[in-house]
């Protein structure tokens, strides 16, 4: 204790914090700490599983919704087991776009088929994780002289799964990416030619000025007889080594990342055998057969005539973050299409 001297000559001792009063504001600090530490965690961990419901909800939507309006103009759509499909899918540029999903596989068409799975006509080896079709782009309205003409413009698209060993998604399974492939643009050969001579060149000329620099000929069956190239000097060429060439790929699920602290990754959903521990809401797959990672959560089928077939897509993404568990969120969409 430390004397103080005061005026009258007296001596007066003042006493300090003693060791047990410190240990005690320690530990309650501590436990209010502790405490603050743990709302923090419990908040943080719920803002992200809120987060990443909403985002899991919207994006799986949105892609579904993309898919589904370029069917709603398609006019062929390609199938497994078909030699002409087989030939046109080994013939486009890829691009940007990586390997396919080992087993992918695009569907087969079932005309007296069904989407039920408790039905006896319901077959689970027609189902198919890509899908490839053509659908119309828009239409030109081409000046060639005094006539004013219009021609239908197409183009392919692909749409299938890849896999990003980079990025693990759950419990180390590579993530697995769906892609967007469109080609560049096509004009409709036989809209063309049914114009001769001077109108049919100034139709060609007038094309490549927009930016079309080749013709598909949907009536061939073989894409060395299909695609035509034109040029600007108003001739029309048979293409016989004309790969289709990518205009636009984009990987449309990638492994996004949260705007919370702890964040999430969002994927398409592997098959849910594959996973140890992992107990969705959600199965994968639902009508196909599962064998490896096929078909994984991007399910395709084709059923119905050509003039009214019916394409189901079904798309489950997942996510995993510093919540428990795995979320999923599934979308079905049923288009009807021509299949000319």
């Amino acid at each position: 204790m430390k004397p103080r001297f005061r005026k009258k000559g007296r001596y007066e001792t003042t006493a300090g914090t003693s060791l047990a009063e410190i240990s005690v504001v320690i530990v309650i600090m501590a436990l209010v700490v502790g405490g603050l530490y743990k709302y923090f965690s419990i908040t943080q961990k719920a803002t992200a599983h809120q987060e990443a419901l909403i985002t899991l909800k919207s994006e799986s939507q949105k892609t579904v919704n993309k898919i589904h309006f370029q069917l709603d103009q398609a006019m062929r759509v390609f199938q497994d087991g078909d030699a002409v499909s087989a030939s046109f899918l080994a013939n486009f540029d890829r691009g940007p776009l990586p390997a396919p999903l080992t087993g992918s596989k695009l569907p087969r068409v079932q005309e007296s088929g069904t989407f039920s799975l408790t039905s006896a006509s319901f077959a689970p080896g027609s189902v198919g994780n890509e899908l490839f079709f053509v659908a119309l782009d828009a239409s030109r309205d081409i000046q060639a002289g005094l006539l004013n003409a219009r021609i239908d413009v197409y183009r392919f698209h692909y749409y299938g799964l890849t896999q990003d060993p980079s990025v693990a998604l759950l419990k180390g399974f590579p993530a697995l990416n769906l892609w967007e492939w469109r080609s560049e643009p096509l004009a409709d050969y036989n809209g063309i030619t049914v114009y001769t001579g001077v109108t049919q060149s100034s139709i060609v000329s007038a094309l490549v000025a927009n930016g079309i620099t080749y013709a598909w000929d949907s009536t061939a069956t073989s894409p060395n007889l299909a695609f035509y190239r034109l040029d600007s000097m108003g001739s029309i060429t048979l293409d016989p080594g004309h790969a289709l060439r990518c205009d636009y790929a984009k990987m449309l699920s990638k492994a996004l990342t949260s705007l919370t602290l702890g964040g999430f990754f969002l994927g398409v959903c592997p098959n849910t055998a594959l996973i140890q521990d992992f107990a969705p809401s959600t199965v994968v797959p639902q009508y196909a057969t599962a064998d490896g990672v096929f078909p994984s959560g991007f399910e395709v089928m084709a059923i119905g005539s050509p003039s009214q077939r019916q394409i189901l897509i079904r798309l489950v993404y997942a996510a995993v973050g510093t919540f428990p568990g795995v979320l999923t969120n599934e979308v079905a969409s049923i288009s009807t299409v021509r299949d000319f």
